[in-house]
C-alpha cells in the first residue's frame, strides 16, 4: 500500500488514541508545557502538525492513532470538547515507523528520564527480538548472531541512536520492572537514569514491598535527596535493618566481610609460621608426607573450601554489578 503523505482529516478528539507503543503510564505529561500549548491553541488554533494514523485494529475502525503529538493532544483536550474535530496528518504507517516516530518524540520531550529511555529500548527490543534479521543488519553481523536469546544493547542502541551503555542500563531497569523486583511507578519517579539506578539498587539492598517502594521514592523526591548515601539512608528510615542473621540485612554482610577477614589474617599467619619451620624441625625422624594424618589433611581441605566461599560470597556482595545469586544473570545479547 503506497503512503497516502499528507492527507489532512479532521477527526473527533474522542477518536484519537496514544502511539500503542507508548506504553509506560507513568510518563509525565509535562504540565508547562500543555500550558503553553493551551495559551497557542487559544490564540492560533490547533496547529496541523500531528501526525497518526487509522487504527489496523479491526474493531477499531475510524479510530486514529497519533505517531507523535501527544503533549498538543492532550491540551487540545483541555480547550475543546471530545466530540469537537481537529486536523491530524494521516499516513500509511508501519509498526516499525511509528516506534521510530515515538522513540523521536520521547528523546525530544522527554530528554533523559528513565521512563522515555526505558519505553524507547523497550519498543526496539521487542520489535528486534522477532525481527532477527532486521537486527542482523543493524549489527552487519553473522547469521549465528541473530540466534542468541535475545537481542541486546548492540542492535537496540543502533535502533535507537542511544549510547550502548544508555541501552545497557535501560536493560537492566526494565528486567528489575518487568520481574516485579522494583516497582516501576516508584523507579520512574527519580528525576534521571543515574538517580533511578541507585534507587534500584538500593531495593535490591533493602527488600521492601511495592507501595512501600513508592513511599521511599516520594520521600526523596520530596527531599531532594537522590546521591548514593541518601537514597541509602531515606531505606534505613523506612525498612527495617532486621536481625544481623538475616541475609536480607545489608549488615549480615558486613559481619560475613568481617569473618572472612579474621580468616585470611589466621590463614595467612598459619602459612607464614609454616614456611619458617624447616622440615627436620618439623620431623625431626625424617618422617615424610604419608605420617600426615588423613583426618588432618581433610580438615586442612574444609578450612580451605570455607575460606573460598566466604571470600566468593562477600565479593559478589562488594561487586558494582551483583552477579546471578542477587541480580539474574543478563541474558545472551547480540
Amino acid at each position: 500500500m503506497e503512503k497516502d503523505e499528507g492527507k489532512i482529516v479532521w477527526v473527533r478528539i474522542s477518536d484519537i488514541d496514544k502511539n500503542p507503543f507508548r506504553k509506560y503510564s507513568v510518563y509525565a505529561i509535562q504540565r508547562d508545557k500543555v500550558d503553553k500549548l493551551k495559551e497557542s491553541i487559544h490564540k492560533t488554533g490547533f496547529w496541523k502538525t500531528v501526525t497518526g494514523r487509522y487504527s489496523p485494529d479491526p474493531t477499531k475502525a475510524g479510530r486514529v492513532e497519533i505517531a507523535f503529538g501527544h503533549h498538543r493532544i492532550a491540551a487540545a483536550l483541555e480547550v475543546y470538547k471530545p466530540e469537537d474535530t481537529i486536523p491530524i496528518i494521516i499516513e500509511t504507517l508501519s509498526d516499525d515507523e511509528m516506534r521510530e516516530r515515538m522513540i523521536r518524540e520521547n528523546k525530544a520531550e522527554y530528554g533523559c528520564l528513565p521512563a522515555a529511555i526505558d519505553d524507547a529500548v523497550k519498543a526496539a527490543r521487542d520489535f528486534l527480538d522477532g525481527n532477527r534479521e532486521e537486527a542482523e543488519k543493524l549489527l552487519k553481523a553473522d547469521r549465528s548472531d541473530v540466534k542468541r536469546v535475545r537481542v541486546g544493547a548492540p542492535a537496540i542502541a543502533k535502533y535507537t541512536g542511544f549510547p550502548k551503555s544508555t541501552v545497557e542500563s535501560s536493560l537492566r531497569r526494565l528486567e528489575w520492572t518487568e520481574t516485579g523486583k522494583v516497582d516501576r511507578e516508584a523507579l520512574y519517579l527519580m528525576p534521571n537514569t543515574a538517580a533511578a539506578n541507585r534507587f534500584a539498587r538500593a531495593v535490591m539492598q533493602h527488600p521492601a514491598s511495592q507501595p512501600h517502594q513508592r513511599t521511599i521514592a516520594a520521600y526523596i523526591v520530596k527531599n531532594s535527596g537522590f546521591g548514593t548515601a541518601s537514597i541509602e539512608l531515606a531505606f534505613r528510615e523506612f525498612v527495617p535493618l532486621g536481625p544481623v542473621t538475616d541475609p536480607l540485612c545489608p549488615r549480615f554482610y558486613e559481619k560475613k566481610l568481617a569473618e572472612a577477614t579474621r580468616l585470611i589474617n589466621k590463614c595467612a599467619t598459619s602459612l607464614t609460621a609454616l614456611g619458617r619451620l624447616s622440615m627436620p624441625r618439623m620431623f625431626p625422624e625424617q618422617a615424610t608426607k604419608e605420617d600426615i594424618s588423613a583426618l588432618a589433611i581433610e580438615k586442612y581441605h574444609e578450612a580451605l573450601d570455607e575460606l573460598s566461599a566466604t571470600v566468593e560470597m562477600v565479593g559478589r556482595v562488594l561487586d558494582r554489578e551483583p552477579r546471578k545469586a542477587f541480580l539474574s544473570e543478563p541474558e545472551v545479547s547480540i
